[in-house]
């Protein structure tokens, strides 16, 4: 018998031997065979170690991350990491100089690993693909070895199909180019399965062509499609059959040619053909992915029963992926591939009048990580026993260190890797639904979904107004209107996909411009008829419907989906000929505030109801930093402490990042009057710049438990911006205040002038602090005292105080200031009406 102490170099090499034919078995259950064969892999690899036997070693270590590559079960990212670190492993072994082929094939393995990963940039990764192919091809050539030349043309055709940057015409063009000379060697008779699997992949980049005529693109698809399944068969091949399917499925969506209604049939045939094979518990990922293209068929054509169905067909299939999903990196990726499918299905929803239905499954869509957080942080923790809080609390703690520790930029000093990270979040996670499940078996609704009735209870507050846009058109739905117990939908025909991109592109570019040259006076002038230009097509396609229907409520919370968050959506104007500057601002009909979900506008609610605002901690221009000093600031922040009893100033030098963490959980009020910054794409590196330019960033927030904060004032610039690559999970600094504890937060869109700001806040802390207004309301009519008052009114207001200049009222350094910054100006005029002045700062939150 062959054991392992007898003879241990044959039995390693059966045990290597059997884990291959695991790998390649075809009956059984794919999902088993692959964790068997990993686990076979490991166990060789407990002989063939690098020292003793490095040549084995490599060879197995490569087979298993190839497997890894495979694998159906766990975390797809961790897998794909396990795989790139095996290849990376191999090749220390591997090299080029003197194990060329070994060397060669492993580079080709990484490649295919990097066209798939998860973790990173992906554009970044899909180059490293392309790299490491063509490194490969320099030994692996036609002449020498003419089949994985071939496979490696494709592999390359497949890169080049899904790169991200270059020119995407040529990008394709170079895609088909590959597949064409791969089909030099995997001709049909040769190669008939190499050949169909060729075929299908130039189906796929001839239906997505931009070069050449359309129609006659798309024929191609369909025609080399359809030779592919002369060979691919359902029962000899039953994946790539399925994967052909779906291919020409989408080639006859997007046909140009023949009768639409029969086109469009055939492809929902297909789709559905495939979805035989690509079941949910089967292949999730394949499920989730013909699903959601099968449903984005159905909705473009108006079937909105069938488009429901598949919509949520694809969000089930999504949810397995997601709890699988163990770092917040990778169930953000996850995220990112449904991204605008929960909108889908509410619109959907909405069509066929389940407009109940439609708000619970937006609000379950939207800002999974804040919701995930409010759940563990908001359960009925009352209601526990000793023994089952204590359980879960520590379990709670256990994932947010982890997350923590998840969340730090790479190469931070002591952060574990990505793959132990996700392996014992994995492990916290199973141990949390362990604890949940066995309170459920006492409190059986322990940790339920936020129901329609529990929203609408949220909407008590004020009106919840959920703004959406599809490619059909928008939606609002209304939740909480005094005219009705149900959910009302506005329909807004013109608010389309395309046309917020469009927009949204004009606007981003014309900011982007202004924000790398503050001082050219062209390009802020192009910014500012931008936002005008853009605030007045929000009226026109969304909020003025909106404030209609919302008649006779005075206030409302809006909740905008997708890249609407980008926008300051209660500046919205439309011309009024009856008023003097003839123009109507949506916060003049309605007090608008912001929040990311109903969910977080109810933990929101329970924070506000148990904080009082009674301590102010004030930061005061941190120094030194690169940006320029700002000169009102001091003004600003001993205006704010003038209406507080308890206060603390950190100033200048002082507010180092470790200072102001350390100082924000002992205030209930925090006031940040510094300099700041957004990043678009990489949003939790969003940051308050400190002293010596130490970023306190959106993942320092993540990482906080307050006590209690009633209010957070960000009077910097672009403090409120979300992240535009997942705009509906609302990575911002004020989502990571509320989830770290605030129940308000007042953060700003763009770059305010420094006496805008200052006056705006003077005003602001006189009527909510001095004058009884709520928070949210005191903002409001600020930003309308700053718009509508002339010069002259202005500084008879300030000058009014500074005889006084008594804590009482306003403090005469602050009034002198801002008296002085208008008294030469003409007192007829308006000087800061532009919404640039004041329209920048929204109120998210209660």
């Amino acid at each position: 018998m062959l054991t392992r102490d007898a003879l241990p170099v044959e039995w390693a090499r059966t045990t290597a031997a059997l884990a291959h034919a695991y790998r390649d078995r075809i009956r059984a259950d794919r999902a088993d065979n692959l964790e068997l064969s990993i686990k076979l892999y490991g166990q060789a690899l407990q002989v063939f170690t690098l020292e003793a036997m490095p040549i084995e070693w490599a060879n197995t270590t490569m087979h298993r991350a190839n497997t890894y590559l495979e694998r159906v079960r766990g975390d797809r990212a961790e897998n794909l990491e396990h795989a790139l670190e095996g290849y990376r492993q191999a090749l220390r072994v591997f090299r080029k100089g003197s194990l060329p082929r070994d060397w060669a094939m492993a580079s080709v393995n990484w490649a295919i690993a990097y066209d798939s990963r998860i973790r990173g940039d992906r554009a970044e990764n899909l180059e490293q693909a392309i790299r490491h192919y063509q490194e490969a091809l320099q030994v692996i050539t036609h002449d020498e070895m003419p089949l994985e030349w071939a496979a490696t043309m494709m592999n390359l055709g497949v890169a080049y199909e899904q790169r991200i940057r270059a020119d995407k015409a040529e990008n394709l063009e170079r895609a088909i180019e590959a597949y064409q000379q791969a089909l030099k060697v995997r001709t049909q008779q040769a190669m008939p399965v190499q050949w169909a699997l060729t075929m299908m992949n130039v189906a796929s980049a001839y239906a997505q062509r931009i070069q050449g005529n359309r129609a006659d693109n798309m024929e191609l698809a369909i025609e080399y499609g359809q030779n592919a399944f002369l060979v691919l068969t359902r029962e000899a091949m039953p994946l790539k059959w399925a994967e052909t399917m779906s291919n020409l499925a989408t080639a006859y969506a997007r046909r140009i040619r023949g009768d639409r209604v029969g086109n469009v049939k055939r492809a929902i045939e297909f789709y559905r053909q495939a979805l035989t094979v690509k079941t949910r518990e089967a292949l999730p990922l394949h499920n989730r992915n013909t699903h959601a293209n099968l449903a984005e068929l159905l909705f473009a054509e108006g079937h909105w029963i069938e488009a429901i169905t598949a919509y949520q067909s694809a969000l089930s299939a999504h949810e397995l992926l997601y709890e699988i999903a163990a770092t917040p990196e990778a169930r953000l990726a996850e995220l990112r591939e449904v991204q605008g499918l929960p909108t889908r299905l509410a619109y959907s929803l909405a069509k066929v009048g389940r407009l109940a239905d439609a708000v619970t499954e937006l609000e379950q869509g939207r800002a999974r990580t804040l919701a995930e957080a409010i759940r563990i942080d908001e359960s009925q923790l009352e209601l526990l026993r000793p023994s089952e809080r204590s359980a879960l609390e520590e379990m709670r703690g256990r994932i947010f260190e982890l997350q923590n520790e998840a969340r730090l930029p790479e190469h931070t000093h002591g952060k574990r890797d990505f793959i132990t990270l996700s392996s014992e979040l994995r492990k916290a996670r199973t141990k949390l639904d362990e604890v949940v499940a066995w309170i459920r078996g006492r409190l059986p609704d322990f940790l339920p979904m936020l129901s329609f009735a529990e929203i609408s209870a949220t909407a008590s507050i004020a009106p919840l107004v959920y703004l959406l846009t599809t490619r059909a058109g928008g939606l609002a739905l209304i939740v909480g209107h005094e005219a009705s117990q149900e959910a009302v939908g506005v329909w807004l025909p013109e608010l389309t996909d395309a046309g917020l991109r469009a927009t949204a592109g004009e606007y981003s570019t014309a900011y982007q411009r202004r924000r790398a040259s503050a001082r050219d006076k062209r390009s802020q002038q192009a910014w500012l008829g931008s936002l005008d230009k853009t605030l007045r097509w929000l009226w026109d396609v969304a909020l003025g419907a909106t404030v209609d229907a919302l008649r006779p409520a005075t206030k409302a919370v809006l909740i905008p989906c997708g890249l609407l968050g980008m926008f300051p959506l209660h500046a919205a104007w439309n011309e009024d000929p009856s008023i003097d500057s003839r123009r109507r601002y949506a916060l003049d009909s309605v007090t608008f505030t912001y929040a990311p979900s109903a969910r977080a506008l109810l933990m929101a609610s329970k924070v506000a109801a148990r904080t009082a605002p009674d301590g102010l901690l004030a930061v005061d221009d941190p120094r030194p930093v690169h940006a320029s000093s700002l000169p009102n600031s001091a003004h600003e922040v001993e205006t704010a402490c003038s209406t507080f009893t308890k206060k603390r100033i950190i100033r200048h030098e002082e507010a180092t990042r470790g200072a102001v963490l350390a100082a924000l959980p002992d205030y209930s009020v925090l006031h940040f009057s510094c300099h700041a910054y957004a990043d678009f794409t990489q949003p939790l590196s969003s940051a308050l710049a400190m002293a010596n330019d130490e970023p306190l960033s959106l993942r320092d927030f993540l990482n906080l438990r307050l006590g209690g904060t009633r209010l957070a004032i960000l009077s910097a610039c672009e403090t409120g911006i979300p992240g535009t690559e997942l705009p509906d999970e609302v990575v911002s600094l004020p989502t990571g205040l509320l989830q770290a504890g605030s129940a308000a937060v007042v953060a700003s869109l763009w770059s305010v002038q420094d006496v805008s700001t200052m006056m705006l806040m003077t005003r602001f802390y006189e009527l909510w602090r001095m004058n009884g207004r709520t928070a949210s309301a005191a903002l409001g009519e600020a930003q309308q005292w700053l718009r509508d008052t002339t010069n002259g009114e202005k500084k008879e207001y300030f000058k009014k105080f500074i005889p006084e200049g008594t804590g009482t009222q306003m403090l005469l350094g602050t009034t002198s200031t801002l008296y002085q910054a208008i008294v030469l100006s003409n007192p007829n005029s308006q000087d800061f009406a532009h919404p640039y002045h004041w329209a920048a700062f929204g109120f998210v939150g209660v």
